[in-house]
């Protein structure tokens, strides 16, 4: 929609609100009539799509108080605290849990390889799969996502000599959307309006409905209501005729083969959606075990009006099925099983499709979680925006693991840190032009910590900037002071007449390993056409000047480069504070993966905006 309609539809939104306000309506209240005005103004702009849905929703109390309908904003916003949401809310996290990890398609596809011995049966394997998904995850979500499953199996049904049956598509898509509602109304949680009866009940006739006693009215209905609805598809409105759908399961049970086996927090999800389920059903148990229990113990898993544990009452209980669900989203994240759900949710509401990174799905699976791909576009399309790794912010992560991938860490709040890994090489922007060749047998000594050459050709620091003048940074001449990575480099090059043994033991001496790891480092920035110089001031061990020619004419380094030894794990809090750090003075975060006796391995880290 473009700028200037939507200015349009929200001013007559607004001017269809002050008309309501101020025409005369009978039998209502000024305050009522107001109240209508709102419901107009909020009818305007969700039928039009002009304000995205949430933001419409929040102006009605805000509108609300403003037309005087309430005296002051807080019993506005009563309905947003309303029990029924937060339930709706842990309905949802948990469906998305499941689909996150293709639990849902694991309990389709094996009902459809069980079931599916005909054309009809196949329609009826559909049918059970969507309604028993559909009583945890919305009735949309599950039509979305049984839909296109449906038609692929309808079209396995064929063969070379025949069409598929007359009217199995049909049947197919109808039996799931039938299904779908069916099947959410066996749960509290099933459909958005079982909930908001149940509260309706609560409030207005004081009737408290839990979610066994709705289970135990809602789940026969929704036994009996799919095979009718299947019955009655398949046999009198559109009739199915008896084929061969060997192909259809042989898909499905392929597409099942296909799944890799759950991963840990797939394994944590089961068993958190598992216990919620049970504690949502025990919750309704209060009635047969009133005579069973001590009177407190059952106040404080059921609720009442008595003494609970604790205190005296009145108590909610900790079985009340708005407090089962809400406690199951901090035990998603705590266990680190909701950590895929939290960035698959932000990439989906960014608009990027995502796929799980599994053999036989996409390329190269190996180290990732999803394949993101870019915006409008899907798997078909053959083009990946993100490799993508999800961690939680106390994870250790193994340095080598990195490098073509996106990390997404999800910090102890659910907030996102979105970091690029790349593998470069060693010259970084360096143009490997001509390289300043020092001269050879230059005068110098070892001191504890440096090297000092006393009488250097002046193209020593101003062509090559090797060390810093012992005079200052404004002299122009005088003797020049060397760190011991740089003295050790240039004996080993012959340009000091030290011996590079002698060199490297007093560097061992100071730092240990360290030193032969930051040298080899060293070397290779140098061999590579870069300028590395130290970088203690920025918490690194180099700083590197990719464009240098002479001291004059140097520009900003481009790169910080810390050394850590192959083996090296990242905690993502630390690996975040370099990354920021580097950012802040603009330059970009490399670390040097560097065994001593072998190669070295380049991984630069940037912060990413998807």
């Amino acid at each position: 929609m473009n700028r200037r309609r939507q200015l349009a539809i929200i001013g007559t939104a607004v001017l269809a609100t002050a008309a309501v306000a101020a025409a005369p309506i009978q039998d209502l209240t000024p305050a009522g009539q107001r109240a209508v005005a709102t419901g107009v103004f909020a009818a305007i702009l969700w039928v039009t799509g002009a304000l995205p849905l949430a933001v419409t929703a929040l102006s009605i109390p805000v509108l609300l108080t403003v037309l005087g309908v309430y005296g002051d904003l807080a019993p506005a916003l009563l309905g947003f605290a309303d029990p029924v949401i937060f339930l709706l809310l842990a309905g949802f996290v948990l469906a998305e849990a499941l689909q996150v990890h293709d639990i849902d398609r694991r309990i389709a596809y094996r009902l459809l390889v069980r079931m599916g011995t005909s054309p009809a049966g196949l329609v009826l394997a559909v049918m059970v799969a969507t309604a028993a998904l559909s009583t945890i995850v919305s009735n949309t979500a599950t039509a979305a996502m049984m839909a296109p499953v449906a038609m692929s199996l309808a079209g396995e049904v064929s063969t070379r000599d025949a069409e598929a049956p007359p009217n199995l598509e049909i049947t197919m898509l109808l039996g799931t959307a039938y299904a779908a509602s069916i099947g959410g109304v066996a749960t509290l949680i099933g459909t958005p309006p079982n909930a908001i009866v149940a509260a309706t009940l609560r409030e207005s006739l004081d009737i408290q409905v839990s979610f066994l006693t709705w289970l135990a009215v809602g789940l026969p209905v929704a036994v009996i209501g799919t095979p009718l609805a299947w019955y009655l598809l398949v046999r009198v409105v559109f009739p199915v005729a008896d084929t061969d759908v060997t192909p259809a399961r042989d898909h499905a049970r392929q597409a099942l083969a296909d799944l890799p086996p759950l991963g840990p927090r797939g394994r944590r999800t089961v068993l958190i959606v598992a216990a919620t389920a049970v504690l949502w059903l025990a919750g309704g148990l209060g009635y047969f075990l009133d005579t069973v229990l001590p009177r407190t113990v059952h106040t404080t898993l059921f609720g009442g009006s008595g003494a609970w544990l604790f205190g005296p009452g009145p108590y909610q209980g900790v079985l009340y099925y708005v407090v089962v669900g809400l406690l199951a989203i901090p035990t998603l994240v705590a266990t680190d099983a909701a950590l895929a759900f939290v960035v698959y949710k932000d990439l989906r509401d960014r608009g990027f499709y995502l796929s799980p990174a599994r053999d036989g799905w996409v390329d190269d699976p190996e180290g990732a979680d999803f394949v993101v791909y870019p915006r409008g576009s899907g798997p078909e399309d053959d083009a990946v925006a993100y490799r993508l790794r999800v961690a939680g912010e106390r994870e250790s992560i193994p340095a080598a693991s990195l490098g073509d991938v996106t990390l997404a860490v999800v910090d102890e709040e659910g907030e996102l840190t979105y970091l690029e890994t790349a593998r470069p090489d060693a010259a970084g922007e360096a143009d490997g032009g001509e390289r300043y060749d020092p001269p050879t047998g230059l005068d110098a000594a070892l001191l504890a910590d440096r090297a000092v050459v006393w009488e250097p050709p002046e193209a020593l620091h101003d062509r090559g900037f090797y060390g810093q003048r012992l005079l200052g940074r404004n002299a122009e001449t005088g003797p020049l002071q060397l760190s011991l990575v740089e003295a050790a480099y240039l004996a080993r090059r012959g340009t000091l007449d030290l011996a590079e043994p002698r060199v490297v033991e007093r560097g061992r001496a100071v730092e240990g390993e360290r030193f032969d790891r930051r040298l080899r480092a060293y070397a290779a920035l140098r061999a590579a056409g870069s300028v590395p110089k130290s970088g203690f001031k920025f918490g690194a061990d180099f700083r590197t000047y990719d464009a240098f020619t002479t001291v004059e004419e140097m520009d900003h380094s481009a790169r910080l480069i810390r050394v850590v030894a192959p083996d090296h794990t990242f905690l993502p809090r630390d690996l975040s504070l370099d990354v920021r750090l580097a950012g802040g003075v603009r330059k970009r975060m490399v670390f040097a993966l560097t065994d001593v006796n072998e190669g070295i391995d380049w991984l630069s880290v940037a912060r990413l905006t998807p």
